[in-house]
């Protein structure tokens, strides 16, 4: 991996060595005060759409069709604003 990163076995070995050379001399007391917080997660919900479809009849008229509308229903509306206009 190192050889992939261009860095040298050495330098890291080096840099492990020291850093947990700092971390043994910290005091107990001291590594005891700073406690890790567990992660908090967040439940993230996608907005569902207001309407799935929009109809336009005319320039004036406009329907907004719902998730899970009556197919039907919408064929008699869609006759009706037809008709009135």
């Amino acid at each position: 991996m190192t050889s992939e990163l261009g860095v040298n076995v050495h330098t890291l070995r080096s840099w492990q060595w020291k850093l947990g050379k700092t971390a043994k001399n910290r005091p107990q007391t001291e590594r005891a005060k700073t406690p890790t917080p567990p992660p908090t997660f967040m439940e993230i919900v996608a907005p569902t759409p207001q309407a799935d479809l929009e109809l336009l009849v005319g320039d004036t008229v406009r329907v907004r069709v719902p998730v899970g509308f009556d197919e039907d229903t919408l064929r008699r509306v869609h006759a009706a604003l037809e008709v009135t206009r």
